[in-house]
């Protein structure tokens, strides 16, 4: 938490310090102002996970499926409001644009994973297994 902090401070710094503004007081940051900085690095760090992997030369349609599943319960498990907001548009989103091939690959890559899922996301609308 403490290095999420200094991380965001710092960054801020450097940001000023490049523009020229470091001095001007109208750029001063108040703390919650840091925090609310803080919270949305927080939101977009599995943002930032998922968009490095689905960007890989090796990713598929069944590692984005395993990604999209890990950033939406990461945002989920955020307990923020933005976070929350992003997982529903993900989540709807996702939903216009999910078939049943996605299931079909896994179940052809590793039965076993398959069987996993099926059973973790069986009330999950989205990732629902077929």
């Amino acid at each position: 938490m403490s290095n999420n902090k200094d991380k965001v401070k710092l960054c801020v710094g450097k940001a000023l310090i490049d523009l020229g503004l470091d001095t001007n007081s109208d750029y001063s940051l108040s703390a919650e102002e840091y925090i609310v900085l803080r919270n949305l690095d927080r939101v977009f760090q599995p943002i930032k996970l998922a968009v490095e992997v689905l960007c890989r030369r090796d990713s598929d349609l069944v590692t984005a499926e395993t990604t999209l599943r890990f950033m939406i319960r990461k945002l989920e498990e955020l307990m923020k409001t933005l976070a929350r907001k992003l997982a529903e548009s993900l989540r709807s989103r996702i939903a216009e644009r999910q078939t049943c091939l996605t299931s079909v690959l896994i179940y052809l890559r590793d039965y076993v994973k398959y069987e996993e899922d099926l059973e973790e996301y069986a009330r999950d609308e989205v990732f629902k297994m077929s």
